[in-house]
């Protein structure tokens, strides 16, 4: 789910890069300090994940298509920091040899897609799992499966107080480009969130986690080379 550059007044994508550098830069600083050199290829399989997975569009009935982001099957792989890298990059990608999203909206889907979905998934992964009774309960790729579920959401509601923010610096966006009203967008984007990408999220992220889980798995190993998989 991002937004195009003319959906988004310049004002608003300034005041988000100039929340998302320091952020970037916190991520790699910790990326660096937390991985090894050859924990790059497997960095580097999660992007290719990531793109290839961004690639789908499901458009809908408002000019903001909708995106499956797998953060929080990334974050409890990787880290949600790494994870905000993976899709960055891989949104970055999108952008420059697609024309998805745009250059001046680009912190912004950032934002969105990466940063609010990866944490969000990943503090409710590790929040229900941290309950013994829980735990017990629900397996962990179910749990996983509900909070990717809930960080979908979350991104959705992230956008709809972006566009509020808009509304109250800059006031309402009458571009013929995008005629709804906010409150019809806001109907449209919790609906196909709520009834079928937050579905979606939460079927591939419990999907992968049983496959990644199976004994003696492959991409398991490499993952879990420098104790990185927390789903253990």
């Amino acid at each position: 789910m991002y937004i195009h550059n003319e959906f988004l007044e310049l004002q608003v994508s300034i005041v988000f890069y100039l929340i998302m550098i320091p952020l970037w830069a916190l991520a790699f600083n910790k990326i660096r300090k937390i991985f090894k050199l050859d924990s790059i290829p497997i960095i580097i399989l999660g992007t290719a994940f990531s793109f290839t997975i961004l690639m789908f569009d499901l458009p809908f009935l408002i000019e903001i298509p909708g995106n499956i982001t797998c953060a929080t099957l990334l974050s409890i792989l990787f880290g949600p920091w790494t994870s905000l890298i993976i899709i960055t990059s891989a949104l970055m990608i999108k952008s420059i040899f697609f024309g998805d999203g745009g250059i001046s909206t680009f912190a912004v889907n950032s934002f969105i897609l990466a940063f609010i979905t990866s944490f969000t998934g990943y503090y409710l992964y590790n929040k229900v799992n941290s309950s013994k009774t829980l735990r017990t309960i629900f397996p962990k790729p179910l749990i996983a499966g509900i909070s990717a579920y809930f960080s979908s959401i979350f991104s959705v509601i992230s956008l709809i107080l972006i566009f509020k923010l808009q509304i109250l610096l800059v006031g309402v966006n009458t571009s013929s480009d995008f005629p709804y009203t906010i409150r019809s967008m806001i109907a449209i984007m919790l609906a196909e969130h709520l009834l079928i990408l937050g579905l979606i999220e939460a079927a591939i992220t419990i999907t992968a986690l049983v496959f990644l889980t199976r004994d003696n798995n492959y991409l398991l190993n490499l993952i879990t080379k420098n104790n990185k998989l927390l789903v253990n």
